[in-house]
Order: C-alpha cells, then sequence, then structure tokens
C-alpha cells in the first residue's frame, strides 16, 4: 500500500506509514472501496472492516508483541484555558468555529514536527511523539510544538476576536502501542503512567504556559530555557514528581540540525566561522573550514553547529558524509551531493528523484552536455544525442566532467544565494569524493561558497594532501580541536549526576576531555544500576549503550552493522526475517539518527562496536544475506559482502561488479575490484577473464603498454585457444593504441585460424579491423581495404553494431588516402550513421569531422565546413582534445580557404595549444603549416617562414612523409629565393614519390602550381597539374579538376593572351570557385 503522504511503499497490513506516520487508506476486502483508517463499515458496500476475531491472543504470542510493542514515547495534553466560561459567554456556532479552528492549527504544528495526533477529547488535543514512528529528538520536538501552539494562539485569537490561550502538559515514558479496542471498533494509540502524567501536567499549566516532567527535562537538557516548579502530587501516582515549567518566549527549533543539548566551548571557532558568514554576503570569494580531530572530539556537532548558523543566516546548506563501508553504487558521493542539492532523498521512488532531476535540470541547465552528464550520474534513460556525446568522451573525460559538473553546479547556485557544504569524514573518502573536493575548493577561491570540512588526524589518507591545496586558499582556517578542557566538561555535564558529584567527576576524568565519550558515560551512569562501576574503554562503553536497548533493538542493531553505518528498515527486516523493525529506543538513546531515508549509526565507532560483537560464524552467514539483499541493486557491494562472509562466490561477483564499472566507465572504482578477485579466486578461467577486464580498463585509463604486458600474463594462466583469443586481441588493441601495430601481425594470424575453425565471426570482425588498421599505417591500403572488409563482413553476420561502423570508418580512411573521395564519403555517412543510432560517440565523432574533409576534395566546401564545425562542438563538448585539435585545424585550412584569415589564424591558435595539450609533436607541424599560411595571407611572409622553418625541423625529426610535402609546398609560396623554392619543390615531389597518403599529394602539387605560375614557370606548373590528373584518374575529384584546368587556363593565355577564349574560361572558373566556397574567384 502506497501512502499518499510520501509515497512510501508500505506491507498490505500496515494502518500508518513506516516513513511518515500518516494514517493509510484501508481497502475493503468484499468491494475495494477505499476506508479511511479507524472506519468501523465500509463506505462502499457497508461490509464491516473490523478484523476477525482470533481464538490466541495470549501475551505471550509474538504477532501480538509486534501489533502492540512496549516503547518509550512523549505524551502531549493540550486544551483550551477556560473553555468552560468561553462556552458560557458565546454561542455553540461560534465556539464550534473555535474548536475547528483551534483542532486545524494545532493539528497542523503537530505534524510540522513529526508527531502524531492520537484523538481529540472536547476542547482537548492529545498527540504522540516517538509513536508510531521514533525521531531521535522526540522530546525536543513534542517542547517546540508547545511553544509553536503558544504563538499561534495570537493568530487563533485575531481570526475568532477572542483572547484564547492553551495550556500544555508534555511527559514521556514506557508505553503500550498499538492498536487498542473491540473487534467492531479498534483504533491506534498508547497506555501506559505517562498518559496519565502528561493529562496532570497540563491541569498544572496555566494559560499560556508548558509544564514537562522529569524525563522530559532530562533528555532536552538545557536545549531550551525552563524554571523548576518543585515536586508536585499527582492524583494516581504514589510519589511526588519533579516539574519544569517552560520559558514561555523560548524560540527553538530542531529541524535547524543543531546539537542537542548545551553547546560548550569552541568560542574561537565560532567567531571565526560568524565573521565568514557576514563578510561573504559582500565578498566574491568563499571560505574553507576544515575541522581536525581524534574520534569522538567532536568534529561532527561543531560541522552540524556551523550549518545550523548559515541555515539561520539564509544560506542554503548541503552536507556530504563519506561511509567507511556500504556506499556502493547507488550511493556514490556524487548521488549524495547532487541529491542533495537537488533536492530528494535517495530512498525516495525512482519515479519522484527522476522528477525532481528533470524539474531542475529545465530551471538550471542550458548545454546539453550538462544534461548529459546530469542524467548519467543517476543513471536515467538518456535520448540518443545525449548518449552519442558521453560515449565519444575518454573513461577520464567522462569521469572528470561527472566532477566538474558537481562543482559547477553549487558555483551556479552560489550566484543566488551564498551555499555552505558540509564535507563530513574525509578519512573515508575514495578517489571520487577526494576529486570532487578538490574541485570544491578551486570554486571556493572565486564564489560565495562556504566549505566546511573534517576528518580524523591520519597520514595516511588523503587530507595530508588535502590541506596542502586548501591552504593556498587565503581565507582557509585549519581548526584542531582540542580534548575539553575539565572546565568545560563539568559545563556540558550541567544538570546530570548533580546529587553524585563523585561519579560526575569520575565520567569526566574517564573521558579525558573527549565530548563522545563523555556523553556516553553520562548517559551510561544515569541508567546503570551499580553507579560505582563505568565501562572500561570507548568500545564497551558504546557497547554498554546498547545494551540498555530492548532485546528486539538489540538484535535489529547487530543486523544493522552487517551494512555498514547507514541502512533502511527493509534492509535490517531481509536479515532478521521480522516484518517490521523498529529503532524507537536507539533513537531516543542517541545511538541512531535519521538520514537520506533510512538510519545512520551516530558515530562509526558505535558501528564498528556493534559489527565486532558479532561472532566469526554469525558475521559470515549475515553478510552472505546482505548479498542477497543488494541482488539486482548493487553489484559492486554483493561482491564485498559475499567477500567478507567468505563466500566461495566472491571473486565471480568480484568480477560481475566489475564489468559493471566498465559498461559505467568508472574504471578507477573497477580496478580495486579486480584486484581483489585476483586475491581471492583460485579458478584459472576466472583468474583469465579479470585480468584481461584489468587489462582492458588500464588501456582505458591510458597505460597501454601496462595493458599488453597484463593482457601477456592472462595468456599464461590458460592453453584453452579460443579463450586465448581474447587476450591476443586486447593486445593487438594495445599494439595500435601505441602505433605499434606490425607487432600484431603473428598474433592476428594465429587469433584468426582458430576463430575461423570455431565460426566465430565476432573475433574475426575484430581481427579484420586490427589488420586493416596495421595495412594503412603501412599505405598498403589495397590490402588494407580487403582486410577492412572482411571484418565487415563478419560483423555483419553476427549483427555486432561497433565493429560494423569500425571496419566502415576503416573502409572510409583507405578510399579517402586513395582519392576516392565519393566512396570514402558514402562510408564515412554509413558509419556515422550507424555510430548515431547505436550511441557510438567515441566512433561518430572522429568520424564526422572526415566527412567534411571528404566534402572539401567534390567542392562542398560549405557543406564541409559545417560537418567540421559539428564535429569540433561534439568534440569540446566531450573533452575529447586530441579530435578538437584536429577538427580545429581543419576549420583553420576551410576557413583561410573561404577567406576569413583572422578567423583562420584564431582556429590555428587553439589547435597549436592543443597539440602541446595531447603532447602531438607530429601534427604540431601540420598545424604550424596552417598557422604560416594565415600570416602569408596577411602579408607578413617573414614571419611565416619562422615557422615554417621550426616545422620542417619538426617534420624531419618526426618524418617528412606525414606532413612534409605540405610544409615544402607552402615554402615554395612563402619563399622569394628561387634557391629556396626550387629546393623545395624538388624534395617535395620526390617524398611523392618515395610514398606518402594521397592527399599530402594534392596540396603539395596545388602549391607547386601555385608557386611556378607566381614565378612564371609555366612549364613545371604544366608539368605539377598533368601529375594531379594522373593521380585522380582512378576518380577525378571537382577540387583537382579545378586547379587542373585553372593552372591550364593561366597558362593559356600567357603564351595565347590574344585568343578569344580565354575571358569565357576565366569566368566560367571563377563561378566553380565560387559556388565551391573560394574566396579567390578571380582566376587571372
Amino acid at each position: 500500500m502506497q501512502c499518499g503522504q510520501c509515497n512510501t511503499t508500505n506491507d498490505p497490513e500496515r494502518k500508518f506509514c513506516k516513513s511518515c506516520g500518516v494514517g493509510l487508506k484501508t481497502k475493503c476486502p468484499a468491494c475495494k472501496f477505499t476506508n479511511d483508517v479507524g472506519d468501523s463499515f465500509c463506505g462502499g458496500c457497508g461490509t464491516s472492516l473490523a478484523p476477525y476475531p482470533t481464538t490466541n491472543t495470549a501475551t505471550n504470542d509474538p504477532e501480538v508483541y509486534l501489533e502492540q510493542n512496549l516503547r518509550t514515547v512523549t505524551v502531549w495534553f493540550c486544551d483550551l484555558a477556560g473553555f468552560t466560561k468561553l462556552s458560557e459567554a458565546h454561542g455553540a456556532e461560534t465556539i464550534h468555529s473555535l474548536l475547528n479552528q483551534f483542532y486545524e492549527g494545532v493539528d497542523n504544528i503537530v505534524h510540522s514536527f513529526g508527531g502524531t495526533i492520537d484523538k481529540h477529547i472536547g476542547d482537548n488535543v492529545m498527540a504522540l511523539f516517538g509513536a508510531p514512528i521514533a525521531h531521535e529528538n522526540d522530546p525536543e520536538r513534542a517542547v517546540c510544538a508547545a511553544l509553536s501552539v503558544h504563538d499561534w494562539m495570537q493568530n487563533l485569537s485575531a481570526m475568532q476576536e477572542i483572547k484564547v490561550k492553551a495550556h500544555i502538559g508534555i511527559a514521556a515514558g514506557r508505553v503500550v502501542a498499538g492498536d487498542t479496542g473491540s473487534t467492531h471498533h479498534q483504533s491506534y494509540t498508547v497506555i501506559g503512567e505517562s498518559v496519565n502524567l502528561a493529562a496532570r501536567l497540563e491541569s498544572l499549566a496555566k494559560a499560556g504556559e508548558t509544564v514537562i516532567s522529569h524525563e522530559i527535562r532530562t533528555e532536552i537538557r538545557n536545549t531550551v530555557p525552563m524554571t523548576p516548579m518543585g515536586p508536585q502530587d499527582i492524583r494516581g501516582l504514589s510519589e511526588t514528581v519533579d516539574t519544569w515549567r517552560v520559558v514561555a518566549e523560548t524560540k527553538y527549533n530542531p529541524f535547524d540540525n543543531s546539537t542537542e543539548g548545551v553547546f560548550v566551548g569552541r568560542k574561537t571557532e565560532l567567531q571565526q566561522f560568524q565573521t565568514a558568514l557576514h563578510a561573504i554576503q559582500s565578498s566574491d570569494h568563499g571560505n574553507i573550514f576544515y575541522i581536525r580531530g581524534q574520534a569522538g572530539m567532536g568534529k561532527s556537532r561543531l560541522l552540524e553547529k556551523f550549518i545550523a548558523l548559515g541555515k539561520q543566516q539564509g544560506f542554503n546548506c548541503h552536507t556530504a558524509r563519506n561511509l567507511n563501508f556500504g556506499m556502493g553504487n547507488n550511493r556514490s558521493i556524487l548521488k549524495l551531493f547532487l541529491s542533495n542539492l537537488i533536492g530528494f532523498g535517495l530512498n525516495e521512488p525512482e519515479f519522484k528523484q527522476h522528477d525532481s532531476i528533470l524539474k531542475f535540470a529545465s530551471k538550471h541547465i542550458e548545454e546539453q552536455r550538462d544534461s548529459a552528464v546530469l542524467f548519467d550520474i543517476f543513471e536515467m534513460e538518456q535520448p540518443i544525442e545525449n548518449r552519442v556525446l558521453l560515449d565519444a568522451m575518454s573513461p577520464l573525460s567522462r569521469h572528470n566532467e561527472k566532477i566538474e559538473f558537481a562543482s559547477r553546479t553549487l558555483r551556479r547556485l552560489s550566484l543566488k544565494t551564498p551555499q555552505i557544504c558540509g564535507f563530513e569524514d574525509l578519512h573515508f573518502a575514495d578517489k571520487t569524493a577526494v576529486s570532487l573536493l578538490q574541485n570544491l575548493l578551486q570554486e571556493a577561491n572565486h564564489s560565495r561558497i562556504i566549505l566546511v570540512i573534517s576528518s580524523r588526524y591520519d597520514t595516511e589518507t588523503v587530507t595530508e594532501n588535502f590541506w596542502t591545496q586548501a591552504e593556498q586558499n587565503e581565507y582557509s582556517y585549519l581548526l584542531d580541536l582540542p580534548p575539553f578542557t575539565f572546565e568545560e566538561a563539568h559545563e556540558v555535564s550541567r544538570g546530570v549526576l548533580q546529587n553524585e558529584p563523585a561519579l560526575l567527576k569520575q565520567c569526566i576524568e574517564r573521558a579525558e576531555g573527549n565530548p563522545l565519550f563523555l556523553d556516553q558515560l553520562l548517559r551510561n551512569a544515569t541508567n546503570h544500576d551499580n553507579s560505582d562501576t563505568l565501562p572500561g574503554s570507548i568500545e564497551s562503553m558504546l557497547i554498554a549503550s546498547v545494551d540498555r536497548l530492548p532485546l528486539a533493538e538489540r538484535r535489529s542493531l547487530k543486523a544493522a552493522s552487517i551494512y555498514g553505518q547507514w541502512f533502511t528498515l527493509d534492509m535490517v527486516n531481509h536479515i532478521t526475517g521480522a516484518p517490521d523493525s523498529l529503532f524507537s529506543a536507539a533513537l531516543t538513546g542517541q545511538v541512531l539518527r535519521s538520514e537520506n531515508g533510512g538510519f545512520i549509526f551516530t558515530h562509526s565507532l558505535m558501528q564498528e562496536a556493534i559489527y565486532n560483537s558479532h561472532l566469526s560464524k554469525q558475521k559470515k552467514a549475515l553478510h552472505i544475506r546482505a548479498a542477497e539483499w543488494y541482488d539486482g541493486k548493487d553489484s559492486m557491494l554483493i561482491a564485498q559482502h559475499l567477500d567478507r562472509g567468505e563466500s566461495p562466490n566472491a571473486a565471480s561477483s568480484y568480477l560481475e561488479a566489475a564489468r559493471d564499472c566498465e559498461a559505467r566507465f568508472q574504471f578507477t572504482r573497477g580496478l580495486p575490484l579486480i584486484e581483489r578477485g585476483l586475491d581471492l579466486s583460485k579458478d584459472a578461467i576466472q583468474k583469465f577473464h579479470l585480468t584481461c577486464l584489468q587489462a582492458s580498463m588500464t588501456r582505458e585509463t591510458g597505460k597501454a603498454e601496462q595493458a599488453r604486458e597484463l593482457y601477456e600474463t592472462a595468456l599464461t594462466m590458460i592453453e584453452d585457444e579460443a579463450l586465448q583469443c581474447l587476450a591476443f586481441l586486447g593486445m593487438a588493441s594495445c599494439n595500435r593504441w601505441m602505433g605499434r601495430g606490425e607487432e600484431s601481425a603473428q598474433i592476428l594470424e594465429q587469433t584468426e585460424n582458430t576463430a575461423r575453425s570455431n565460426r566465430e565471426h565476432n573475433l574475426l570482425s575484430q581481427v579484420g579491423y586490427y589488420r586493416g588498421s596495421y595495412l594503412f599505417t603501412k599505405n598498403e591500403l589495397d590490402n588494407a581495404i580487403t582486410s577492412y572488409g572482411d571484418g565487415l563482413a563478419n560483423a555483419e553476420k553476427c549483427g555486432n553494431k561497433t565493429w560494423i561502423a569500425r571496419n566502415l570508418s576503416g573502409l572510409a580512411d583507405c578510399y579517402y588516402a586513395n582519392l576516392q573521395m565519393s566512396k570514402a564519403l558514402s562510408y564515412f555517412l554509413e558509419c556515422i550513421n550507424i555510430s548515431h543510432e547505436e550511441g557510438l560517440g567515441r566512433i561518430e565523432v572522429p568520424n564526422r569531422y572526415m566527412t567534411g574533409l571528404t566534402r572539401r576534395y567534390l567542392n562542398e566546401m560549405k557543406a564541409g565546413l559545417d560537418d567540421i564545425l559539428s564535429a569540433q562542438k561534439l568534440a569540446r563538448d566531450v573533452g575529447h582534445h586530441r579530435c578538437e585539435m584536429y577538427s580545429t585545424n581543419f576549420v583553420a585550412e576551410f576557413l583561410l580557404d573561404m577567406g576569413d584569415v583572422d578567423a583562420a589564424l584564431s582556429a590555428s591558435n587553439r589547435a597549436l595549444e592543443l597539440t602541446f595539450m595531447t603532447q602531438n609533436e607530429r601534427f604540431r607541424a601540420y598545424v604550424m603549416n596552417q598557422q604560416a599560411r594565415g600570416l602569408m595571407e596577411l602579408g607578413n611572409k617573414a614571419e611565416a617562414l619562422k615557422v615554417l622553418e621550426k616545422a620542417v625541423q619538426i617534420s624531419r625529426k618526426v618524418g617528412m612523409s606525414f606532413v612534409g610535402p605540405r610544409l615544402l609546398g607552402t615554402l615554395a609560396l612563402c619563399t622569394e629565393e628561387e634557391k629556396i623554392h626550387s629546393a623545395a619543390l624538388k624534395e617535395g615531389f620526390n617524398i611523392l614519390n618515395t610514398g606518402c597518403h594521397a592527399h599530402n599529394q594534392l596540396w603539395f602539387l596545388r602549391d607547386a602550381i601555385e608557386s611556378c605560375l607566381r614565378t612564371n614557370q609555366t612549364a613545371k606548373a604544366l608539368k605539377y597539374a598533368d601529375h594531379m590528373e594522373t593521380i585522380t584518374t582512378g576518380e577525378p575529384l571537382a577540387w583537382a579538376k579545378y586547379f587542373i584546368e585553372r593552372a591550364r587556363a593561366i597558362v593559356h593565355s600567357k603564351t595565347n593572351p590574344k585568343d578569344p577564349t580565354n575571358e569565357k574560361e576565366f569566368v566560367r572558373l571563377e563561378q566553380i570557385a565560387k559556388n565551391a566556397g573560394f574566396s579567390q574567384a578571380t582566376v587571372h
């Protein structure tokens, strides 16, 4: 049954929601009509809704215990002061209206503080705090609700034009909670001494007052001001009761997350933080507060105090907690952080989470890249454009984009409202959490963001490196928390053990200034039967606090500790087999507190102490049960729990979890899982698969050499030839990555033989691709085309779209290099279409700019530029610097040919930057060639020659066949010295004859023609034009044809100046140039 208030799914037999305590609707078993809780008869058919009588109602029946449980509840009575006189003074209609508004207002206030209305009796409201749902501070909530009611009574007086006040009594104690009544009528309520006491305290309260019991005062201590009323005789009780009157003007709200009880010491730290809060309102920078101390020293409490102060001054406050175990994929630090920023809980139904994310995206996100990254973090369904974008990102870029998006989002929010971000327990942080924090540190330098970080002293963790970076911000503060002094400890203990000063002193001395230890010692001492005995260590003290809890809760807490620090009721119920675990006493006793739709141990030491109390055999069995809970939810936590349970399936689970990480591009997270799986595995085949996956992830992180060594290691683990093919292909991919394709020849042949004998078309498609790649680098284009064709045919037989697209890309590259541009364009477009449909961005992006280059040779300059600009934007969006470098350089080429020299030079400068970012020296010479051409167009030939000289030096170092002919052609155009001109043309033509990619030939010949025409060497110009025609006979190119015909027309006009056909030919060529998009339409 789904709760109408919070949408939590509840068991059908529940009458109150397990998450928010609101009454659930009841469906009639006869007609399915929905009735309200407490209805005796169905509103749809009149059938009795009373439960069938049971024959076994003995108190030792476990079912009865589950329905009627003993728990600590705060009972709250409120009624109108002087109601009898009011009734006599005003008419029935007025009193009826007054009561309805009174009930409405009081009920709303009670619900707003997490309470539940038990009943209305005359002018009296009885409410419960802690039943059916407990909170960690129900007594405080009850008192705050009372104070709010007194404030609201002034509004009620104004609305009714009658001066009215309320008086309230509050008591707490152990009660029986559950359904009470007969077979004809039952209702949820509580029965116990505290109910009577609360009613009597209400009668003691004067108009506008709240009177509380000793138990309430003990729980809230000095949180709110109060005055003692002394012992009171209470009718029905044998002994007098100490009571207190809450000061009426108190303003306090427990929902501000401030620490309970009096806050002692830390004055310097609080003053520094207050100063930062005031200063940031008018500044353009943030602050960093790093709270450091030993376990239990009050780091979390001070952080919560800072957050509370920020909220009071209108800051938006967020917290992200790092846990020592149990976070998994579904509760990663990025999800926790962003769900907090967006404003939803990770335990909410998925559709509600997605709805919140979509609303946030529509309001705050403009870039497609940001929406793709946000949806990726929360693993939402992506539109095809986003899938392409994500797939095109390198694994590292994808990981970094998520972190940068999170920090960017916090910065954007800070533009409207100052932000405070609490980052708790840094000592438990993983690499992702540390990276996120490092980005947030950068944002805090120039945004209205205050970071509050807490961690233990631990030089083994990241904290030392973190503070080195944080110190670079001049507005950073290192807060090393010292132990409490004796005076501070005595102050925080005020009101506890007043009649036992010796025991109080013993507690303070034993705590040695540790606030957590002191708090638990005081709680233990006030509840201990033998006040002379105190726990001897912090662990035994923590266990002692748990031992005071009811047996059922102790069992549930032990089960909960298996999951780590955070858990939900459903998770505990899965282990215990109980229908519904409760933690009332644990919440009241500060063992747990509510957080993120579940519960969290108030301190990691508490969870560790309870976890360590398990017997070894029991602990293993419970971890196996916990792994079952995560089935279908989180593969990483399945593996980790099976590991702790020493299950023989742990290694295979680590393999599955690592594969899951690979699919999510979480390589830094997946590699440690593989290492642990290898430690556990005793199966050779399993180790082989783990090692191959380790190699694949290592390659994806840019370590191809190390990855190849891992593949080689994997080969030694098995003798199965079919499996060995996987490692061979992995080695081939590494060789291709490193430009060492020649080393793949033998292993590809061996793989091909095995794959053909087993008809493994998927493997054969990869063999064809890797062999084609190697042959292409050797300029054996015909053989490469054959190999890619084989790969494509096999990929189509097995329907593998990825390898279909890759082999199409290879074929397109071959035809492009062979100057068969129409065929190349056809293959490029087919590759891009498949890649886009399948979301294969890493294939689509590098092929998209190739369509632009191909269109150029078909004289489709404008369409080509559009393709390249599209590729450039996509490369930028995904952080693919190599593809951005290529596309930006090609943009410069197009813009220069189309006459936009300034924009072309700007693009060249950016491309040059990218060659340094990618450490690509070979392509740097290519970019410098384009830069020199731009300078030459501006008339700065001297500077252009300097650039060309450096570019030629680089080209000679890395090999002239790549871009040497282009450089030499540009040099021939730029120089005014005949000797240099002739030498450049001679060397360039020789390289053409010894072998280089054909598009190099086109550009060299174009520039050679132009330089000879400018120097009036018409015979040479015609020679180069003839050569261009020869190399394009396979497929005449419109681009080449234009320059060939242009050269011949210019030479003809010089040798036959009076030929009347000259002008007509020039007009025709100018029109071709104009249609193609060339800026220089003038031919002569």
